[in-house]
């Protein structure tokens, strides 16, 4: 049997097909991987069913925004935000909020490392009904009682004659302070049945900016909602599709279709690496 020769003019648009056919199995099986993956809920200890725009660690990055990844310790929620561990006492995705309290005042005022509670602005805002609160450690002598005085001994070092006031302020005569979040009627029933350390632990209320309303028309085309790490931003994962559109069998939108031919360039060079 004679083997018919490959003319050597074709062999190029040849490697093209098959580069292009090698390009969209492993676009296709990335992003059917991602539409399973991206489907899981994140579920710990009495949190449960969360998903979109947060994303369980264990989950590809894919899943969520990279500033709402969320952590389960020994069944207890845990988010970093500003390199600021946070407990998450609660997640209300029915209006974006979440109640976080402080990972390093739990069952302590006496903290390790000094550092103020700051967000990242772009992605939460306070809720309203919160201000701040200033714990002040290694004071002078104040010469009167005050309440809730405190002593804190951190890493050989004790700071004495600590206390708090209300707003945010700097140490003044103290060594060092730090600023916390607080529910504002706290501050007035002080004195009366609660303690700050309470309320401190209570946590605090924040609501997330991103924009979840996008999920809920690729939720409805068949979709897993996700995002899109090189362009930032929402994006939509489909079964047996490679690109990131709005909602499933939706056409790409403008610059972004997978494959780009040019007639400058080599028909192999023109594939897109993008998926």
């Amino acid at each position: 049997m004679k083997t018919l020769p490959i003319s050597l003019p074709h062999f190029p648009f040849i490697c093209f097909i098959l580069v292009v056919l090698v390009h969209l199995s492993l676009c296709l099986g990335d992003k059917n991987n991602l539409s399973t993956a991206c489907g899981a809920l994140f579920n710990c200890g009495n949190i449960t069913g969360v998903d979109y725009p947060f994303r369980g660690s264990d989950q590809p990055k894919e899943c969520g925004h990279p500033g709402l990844e969320l952590h389960c310790v020994d069944n207890i929620v845990k988010i970093e935000i500003r390199k600021v561990k946070y407990r998450v006492l609660a997640i209300k995705q029915d209006t974006w909020t979440l109640t976080l309290t402080r990972d390093d005042f739990t069952g302590d005022i006496c903290i390790q490392e000094f550092v103020n509670t700051t967000l990242d602005y772009t992605l939460f805002d306070y809720a309203s009904g919160y201000e701040n609160l200033t714990l002040f450690y290694g004071c002078p002598p104040l010469g009167i009682p005050i309440p809730w005085q405190f002593t804190c001994p951190v890493n050989g070092t004790s700071y004495k004659n600590g206390f708090f006031e209300l707003g945010a302020q700097g140490p003044g005569t103290c060594q060092v302070s730090v600023i916390v979040p607080i529910r504002t009627s706290f501050f007035y029933e002080i004195g009366v049945s609660f303690s700050p350390y309470h309320v401190i632990e209570e946590g605090f209320e924040v609501t997330w900016k991103v924009d979840s309303e996008a999920c809920n028309g690729c939720r409805n085309s068949g979709g897993r909602c996700g995002y899109d790490l090189n362009m930032n931003k929402f994006s939509c994962f489909c079964p047996n599709q490679f690109s990131g559109n709005p909602t499933c069998n939706s056409s790409p939108e403008h610059g972004e279709s997978s494959l780009q031919a040019s007639p400058t360039v080599s028909p192999v060079a023109s594939v897109n690496s993008k998926c």
